[in-house]
């Protein structure tokens, strides 16, 4: 065991049996030394450990079975294009990770489909529109999340990053940065 992760799980034990929220016990762990990134993976693997978290739902085999079960002519894009919206009903999930089960079918029987890159991947434009409006509430955040196709799922867990970042620059861990404390 390192040293950063010796600190994080005396921080979490400490945290838990305080009850501090996800939050509280991450900037902790940021305080004493670790990245935000170690922190976060480390903080995800102690909850699951510990029973707080569950692992990832994940839907890739139901989905490539449920694909296989269609028998839907991937060349045909208007085929193609009702089959994502079927996988995005059946199974809660965007249509990026519906466009993604598509790709992987078509790699899976070496059906050539030229398809471009994943779909709803624009990190950049979630950044820049962040970056633009430090103040918004999390009603404005999901309106536009929305407008890219994202998923609830993401949606929510995109947003925690956001009121993550904001708890941490409040805390003074990182003082050089000004962000708008607003209400998660």
């Amino acid at each position: 065991m390192t040293d950063y992760q010796a600190t994080a799980e005396t921080v979490f034990n400490a945290g838990v049996e305080a009850g501090d929220d996800r939050d509280s016990i991450i900037i902790k762990m940021v305080q004493e030394g670790l990245s935000l990134n170690m922190a976060q993976n480390i903080y995800k693997d102690l909850a699951k450990a510990a029973g707080i978290t569950k692992g990832r739902v994940g839907h890739k085999a139901e989905a490539l079975e449920f694909i296989k079960e269609q028998g839907v002519n991937l060349l045909d894009e208007e085929a193609r294009l009702q089959l994502k919206a079927d996988i995005c009903s059946k199974f809660g999930v965007s249509p990026g990770t519906a466009h993604d089960y598509i790709r992987a079918h078509a790699a899976l029987y070496e059906i050539e489909l030229n398809l471009g890159g994943p779909i709803g991947k624009n990190n950049e434009e979630i950044y820049e529109f962040i970056v633009a409006n430090p103040g918004m509430d999390k009603p404005m955040f999901r309106d536009f999340m929305e407008t890219l196709g994202r998923s609830k799922g993401n949606i929510d867990e995109t947003w925690r990053g956001v009121v993550l970042a904001r708890k941490i620059i409040s805390s003074g861990v990182w003082a050089n940065v000004e962000l708008p404390s607003v209400a998660a």
